[in-house]
């Protein structure tokens, strides 16, 4: 269990950056396979409490059977022969018992592990991956026509009739006060959100017309506040991309990062 929370926190803390990278699949994969490992140690313990606990309660129940037998034979209302057959009727109960109890904690894990999962499942997206959209290799002059965005369950405008260009090969700095939305731009030519009014073009193209996953592989992005992954260097730094180990040495120098 500590090892899935581990996993979903760390995944969820940096949503933004394995968004980006297109690699909700391989988090997904991560996040099943902790999943699987403890369904299989819950139902190890199904077993067992299966295994002894309806044990107990059988015994419990054939010895107070015993018991009132016993006293009824006093009574002069039960033979020996009575005795010996009820309690074997008694005995027939241990299989239906020890599986219904089996069947039940199973049951019920499987009733709150459905809610949790349905819930997910039914939780629709905003954002349209359009999956059918274009999937070309693009340039990379990007285009701001009248763009307004307003965060969901916001009524303040974050950006408001923002137009602006550049062309292959540029480079720009974007500067303003915190909360002024330079780090918004970003995460809108990625479609983390989807403008709320005009449009953002690459290459001529609105970046809604792309497939989501096309689009994203392409376009790299740093977090303001750097969000590193529990795992190694090499493996930080090639997260979305299979790299060579020249490559992640190369950009490790670039980073200045080589010698942690």
């Amino acid at each position: 269990v500590g090892l899935l929370m581990d996993t979903l926190t760390e995944t969820l803390s940096g949503i933004e950056v394995v968004k980006a990278t297109v690699q909700e699949e391989r988090e997904m994969e991560k996040y099943f396979y902790h999943a699987k490992n403890i369904k299989k140690a819950f139902l190890e313990r199904s077993k067992l409490d299966a295994k002894y606990y309806p044990n107990l309660v059988l015994a419990i129940l054939i010895t107070a059977g015993f018991m009132h037998s016993v006293l009824l034979f006093n009574y002069g209302m039960m033979n020996i022969g009575q005795i010996i057959a009820y309690l074997g009727i008694l005995g027939l109960l241990r299989f239906p018992t020890n599986v219904s109890m089996f069947v039940f904690a199973i049951f019920r894990m499987a009733i709150s592990s459905a809610a949790r999962l349905l819930e997910l499942m039914n939780k629709k997206t905003e954002i349209d991956e359009n999956k059918q959209g274009v999937e070309k290799q693009f340039d990379g002059n990007i285009v701001f026509e009248n763009v307004d965005f307003i965060y969901p369950d916001s009524k303040t405008p974050v950006l408001r009739n923002i137009s602006f260009e550049v062309k292959l090969g540029q480079t720009v700095a974007i500067v303003g006060t915190t909360g002024s939305g330079k780090t918004t731009l970003t995460k809108l030519i990625s479609r983390l959100y989807d403008v709320t009014n005009g449009k953002i073009l690459i290459d001529g193209n609105d970046i809604r017309d792309y497939a989501l996953n096309s689009l994203r592989d392409q376009i790299s992005y740093i977090e303001q506040d750097v969000f590193l992954f529990s795992t190694t260097i090499f493996d930080n730094i090639s997260f979305g991309r299979t790299s060579s180990l020249e490559q992640v040495i190369s950009v490790a120098k670039q980073a200045q990062a080589h010698d942690f």
